[in-house]
């Protein structure tokens, strides 16, 4: 009778997932089997895309107030834990540790959200990939949810055992998500732009994202042709559009409000700036296009291609 119990409890597709004590119910096996499965897998790619997209998520990051000099190392890190947590959810021998480590990360998370809610209200927080949401009601159901199905995963799962063998693996993501920040880095070429610029007398990140820099006159009228053009551009998402008034800033708002253009900020940096990307000897209007930190295309002189054309090659507009 004890050898048929033990083949019970070791039926095909169950080994490795009822604990070692044999306490189990097989429904609760496999249900804790299959939340966590799907539960692992979510965390691999949503931090595959972090460890492999750390500017994209830095700049996402920035805007829910993590300081620019952070937001880098603060991807790479955490895409490294979420990978490594949703390689232990896929794991039986580790499925509670993974369990508890993705449940800290979901619940600090939403704690993050919690203190700083007022000010955080509207303002998107795709931190998955491909998942759009904003700092709402809903994105605390929608955590809170997965965090009961984390929990659930976790409980119905065998007691985790052989540190060394996590910890290797912990290891070997580590260094992944090393590598491809170092790859990323090394992918930034162009002139440095400065980290920030003033706006309203404050500073202003530029360093991450994708940020495109206006340079006009509000009394040229090549200036205002070029920005009623440029309204009509269709910008990809996310890329911010700063303008920079090289005379009478005062007639900046008349300017915008007279061409339609919509400008994410406007900065009075402009002699600085025109002068660090050597466009202070040319006529405006003059546009300067920031990836990461970094110029990725200027124009000197707008006209009937220029910018549209540099600008859809980049894959800014369409």
């Amino acid at each position: 009778m004890n050898n048929m119990a033990d083949s019970i409890a070791q039926a095909p597709g169950q080994a490795g997932l009822v604990a070692s004590e044999g306490e189990l119910a097989g429904w609760k096996a496999w249900v804790g089997a299959s939340l966590a499965i799907s539960m692992g897998l979510f965390w691999i790619v949503v931090g595959g895309w972090k460890a492999t997209h750390p500017y994209d998520f830095a700049a996402l990051v920035t805007q829910l107030k993590v300081p620019s000099t952070l937001s880098l190392p603060f991807a790479a890190m955490l895409g490294t834990g979420e990978i490594f947590g949703g390689l232990m959810l896929l794991v039986p021998r580790f499925r509670r540790w993974g369990a508890l480590l993705t449940s800290g990360l979901l619940l600090g998370f939403m704690g993050y959200m919690a203190i700083n809610y007022s000010e955080l209200k509207g303002a998107d927080c795709s931190c998955f990939p491909w998942l759009k949401r904003t700092v709402s009601p809903e994105f605390f159901v929608g955590d809170a949810a997965m965090l009961a199905v984390t929990a659930i995963a976790g409980w119905w799962a065998a007691r985790s055992t052989n540190l060394k063998s996590a910890a290797l693996l912990a290891a070997a993501v580590a260094v992944f998500s090393g590598a491809s920040l170092a790859y990323n880095v090394s992918q930034q070429t162009g002139t440095p732009a400065p980290e920030t610029m003033m706006v309203e007398g404050k500073p202003f990140s530029i360093g991450q994202g994708k940020v495109f820099v206006f340079f006009f006159d509000p009394q040229c009228m090549h200036c205002f042709h070029s920005a009623q053009a440029m309204k009509g551009y269709k910008w990809a998402e996310g890329i911010k559009m700063i303008v920079a008034p090289v005379r009478v800033p005062e007639f900046a708002k008349g300017f915008l409000d007279d061409t339609g253009l919509k400008a994410t900020a406007v900065t009075s940096d402009h002699e600085s700036l025109r002068k660090l990307f050597h466009l202070d000897k040319a006529d405006p209007p003059n546009g300067v296009a920031i990836e990461h930190g970094r110029v990725k295309a200027s124009w000197v002189a707008f006209d009937d291609n220029q910018p549209k054309t540099g600008l859809k090659e980049m894959g800014w507009i369409q």
